[in-house]
């Protein structure tokens, strides 16, 4: 068994493109409003400072699928332990279950013997 949770790298990935698309299109659109700039001067003016921006955002993105994927070990070790867990209470119940039938016969056993001796 693990830790039933899709993985959610691409869900960030996603959100990632999503950010870049709308920081392009904010700056893009502020940029237009200024009379100086055209549509080919706002490209070159934005490009260097959406990749400066994006790449900022990464990094903060990137200490978060860490963190996702540092929860997700977690779960996955607690998953273990509790399993193996789990299988060592088996084998105690087992252990109790057959001991509760040996205890069950000698019950029957001195129940007949009484029986016996009353008769």
């Amino acid at each position: 068994m693990s830790f039933d949770y899709p993985w959610t790298c691409p869900l960030i990935d996603s959100q990632l493109d999503n950010i870049k698309d709308s920081l392009y299109t904010g700056m893009s659109d502020l940029l237009s409003n200024i009379d100086s700039f055209d549509g080919e001067d706002i490209d070159q003016y934005l490009k260097p400072y959406m990749d400066y921006t994006y790449e900022s955002l990464l990094e903060s993105y990137e200490v978060v699928r860490t963190s996702n994927e540092d929860i997700r070990k977690a779960a996955e070790s607690s998953i273990e332990r509790l399993e193996e867990e789990l299988e060592l209470k088996e084998g105690e119940i087992e252990g109790l279950n057959k001991i509760q039938s040996e205890l069950d016969m000698e019950l029957v056993e001195a129940l007949e013997e009484i029986n016996n001796l009353q008769s």
